[in-house]
Parts: structure tokens; C-alpha cells; sequence
């Protein structure tokens, strides 16, 4: 038996498809300006929704969103997590010209390039990179270097003296110049893999994500896990007292070292965030006939392969997912892929024996978080 890769579905199951087209609706009906959470735990299938709603959005708008993907995990090492997203989206409008033959969608691109430019070199000095001192901090300056503007932008270039107020007025312009076109009403930002930063990054992403929000036109829509949310939260608003600040050593701490009482929870700062939270539900026993279904026609199985899930492999996974409300996709492929990796090993053995030590095993990893793995099972 083939194993089962942990990718996106192209056709998932789980009633992804009837979700996607509900917040696809949100989408296109609401005003263009607010965040959707799509909420859940590695492997809860927050990507393949996401690449669900996008599919759907592309079908109904016809060319009339600009899809954009950011994946947050790839870009950790950027000192600033604002530049590889505003690439991202400046990538997403040069193709998006390129399909259409659009030029003012390829303007806009170039716009939001010299901008960026800007930002990095602002960014730079900021950080304080040896050599920065020769760059220029000037962004009024640096847009105009940088290529020919318009006349409106090049006032929005030279009027603020703010080094970011500037950058986000030339941005504000260049996207409303573009959305007023007609081509497309709005920009759909999704981005993903954000439980794979650390708390800090993960954080970043989410308070750049905000300042899109003074912009009219766009949309963001967010695959993360509401825990690290809250941890990052935790991480930046929970701090000793001032007294405890600058001690040089234990003794000198006040007594006891209670922590400061946070500024804001994770639960609060996204309801500030994020306009519609949705939650994606574990498995559940009436939906393992589709997903493995589905499962079977992504994975390519033969019809052997998939007479054994369904017949044979399937009233097992019944009952470890009667037995938890913590399996998600991910986990029942693992569970699956685990299986055969040991009848590949052990093809002698019973199956219905091996399914039953293996469903034991990966119930103790569903009710205590323990790391699944694959029994030793010997003749």
C-alpha cells in the first residue's frame, strides 16, 4: 500500500468544500478590510481550506481578487517579516498583470517595489547593520532614486517627514489607484504556516497583517493555532515588575517575583485581529467513509488498497476516534502510513492483531499528547 502524503487535498472532504463556499461569500459580500482566523492544531487541515476558499474565490470573482500566499514559516530568518510579505504581494500583482496583460496592476507592483526598498533600507539603520550609516533614512528621497512616480505620488513622496508615514502613504495611494481600475476590487492575502514560527515571528506577522487594515481592498485570511497566539502574547505582555528589571541577582529580587498582570490576553487581541474566528472540528466517527475516500483518490491506491482501508483498517479508526476528540487528517494518515509501514516489515503477521496493538498504541498518544510511533511487533 502506498503511503499517504500530508499535502493539501485538491478535493478534500470533512464538508471543507460547503465551508470554503460560506466563507467565500464573507468574502466577496463583505467591504474589503478585516481578517478571518481559520483556528485549529497542526494538522487540522487549516491548509487545505485555505487552498479550498481560494479555489472557490478564483471560480466566482473571474480575475477580480488578487490571491496572495505568504508562508510565514519560509521567510523566518528576514529581520523584518514585513518585507517578504509586501514581496509576496507585490510577486502576486506582477503575475496577476501578466495574465491579464494589465499595466496598471504591473505600475502598482513597481510602486510597492520601491517602497519596500525604502522600508529596507530604513530597516537597516534601525537595526543598526554595520555599514547602514551610508544608506539613506530618507524615504522621500529614496522613492524618487528609486524610479519616476506619478505627480500624486510623488507629493505623497515628499510631503511627510515621517519615514514610515510616508511609506504607507505611497503604499495607500498605489493600492487604491489600482483597486479604482476596475480590474479587481480587492486583495486576498492568505497566509499560512504560522505555528511553525516562533512566538515572536508569529506575532510580527499579525501586528504587520493590522496596518493593512487602515487600507481599503483587502482581505486576510489566516491558518494558525489560537494557543500560539496566547503564547505569544503571554511572551511580550507578561513581564516582571520594573523593580525586577535591572537586579544582578536573585537576592535582589522583590519577594515574591510575581509577574505583571498582562497588558491584553490572546483571546483579546484576536477579537481585535480578526473579525470572523472559525474553528475547525476534529474528525468525526460519521465522516471516516469520505475522508478516506478522498484520501484513496489523492493518494492514487488501487482498488485493493482501498478495499482494505474501508473494510479492514476503517472499524479500527472507528474506534480510536470514538475513543479521543483530538484525531485531525494528519493523524489518521499517520495512523494509516504507520500501519503499513509494519505489514510491509511484518507481511506474515495477522493485521487484524497489528491494527489492534497499533490502534492501543496511537489512543495513548490521542488522550496524553505522547509522541506516536510504531510498535515493535516480532513473530
Amino acid at each position: 500500500m502506498k503511503l499517504l502524503l500530508d499535502v493539501p487535498a485538491a478535493h478534500p472532504a470533512l464538508g471543507f468544500p460547503g465551508i470554503a463556499k460560506g466563507l467565500c461569500r464573507v468574502v466577496l459580500t463583505s467591504q474589503p478590510r478585516f481578517g478571518i482566523g481559520i483556528f485549529g492544531g497542526l494538522g487540522s487541515g487549516k491548509t487545505t481550506l485555505m487552498q479550498a476558499i481560494e479555489n472557490k474565490l478564483r471560480e466566482e470573482l473571474d480575475g477580480k481578487a488578487v490571491c496572495v500566499q505568504f508562508n510565514a514559516w519560509r521567510y523566518e530568518k528576514e529581520q523584518d517579516l514585513i518585507v517578504p510579505l509586501l514581496d509576496s504581494i507585490r510577486e502576486a500583482l506582477v503575475k496577476w498583470s501578466d495574465d491579464r496583460h494589465d499595466r496598471q496592476a504591473r505600475v502598482t507592483a513597481g510602486a510597492l517595489g520601491r517602497v519596500m526598498h525604502s522600508l529596507a533600507a530604513g530597516l537597516t539603520v534601525k537595526v543598526g547593520v554595520p555599514g547602514a550609516v551610508d544608506v539613506s533614512f530618507d524615504v522621500n528621497r529614496s522613492l524618487s532614486e528609486h524610479g519616476r512616480l506619478t505627480q500624486a505620488d510623488e507629493v505623497d513622496a515628499t510631503v511627510p517627514r515621517s519615514f514610515y508615514h510616508a511609506s504607507f502613504r505611497a503604499l495607500e495611494r498605489t493600492f487604491q489607484e489600482f483597486l479604482r481600475s476596475g480590474k479587481a476590487d480587492r486583495i486576498v492575502v492568505f497566509i499560512d504556516d504560522l505555528d511553525r514560527c516562533l512566538p515572536e515571528n508569529a506575532l510580527q506577522v499579525l501586528e504587520s497583517m493590522k496596518l493593512f487594515f487602515d487600507f481599503d481592498g483587502f482581505v486576510f485570511i489566516v491558518g494558525l493555532d489560537e494557543r500560539a497566539v496566547e503564547y505569544a502574547i503571554d511572551a511580550k505582555y507578561r513581564r516582571l515588575p520594573e523593580t525586577a528589571k535591572n537586579v544582578v541577582s536573585v537576592r535582589d529580587l522583590p519577594s515574591p517575583p510575581v509577574e505583571r498582570a498582562p497588558q491584553i490576553t490572546g483571546a483579546e487581541y484576536i477579537k481585535k485581529v480578526f473579525q470572523l474566528p472559525y474553528h475547525l472540528a476534529p474528525v468525526t466517527l460519521n465522516q471516516i467513509g469520505d475522508f478516506l475516500d478522498a484520501a484513496c483518490e489523492e493518494g492514487g491506491l488501487s482498488a485493493s488498497e482501498r478495499t482494505e482501508l474501508q473494510n479492514l483498517v476503517a472499524p479500527h479508526l472507528s474506534y480510536l476516534i470514538g475513543d479521543s476528540s483530538n484525531v485531525n487528517p494528519r493523524e489518521i494518515k499517520r495512523y494509516i502510513n504507520l500501519y503499513t509501514m509494519q505489514m510491509v516489515i511484518n507481511s506474515h503477521l495477522n493485521r487484524d492483531v497489528v491494527l489492534t496493538i497499533h490502534t492501543m498504541s496511537f489512543g495513548r498518544v490521542a488522550r496524553g499528547n505522547l509522541t506516536p510511533g510504531l510498535p515493535q511487533i516480532r513473530a
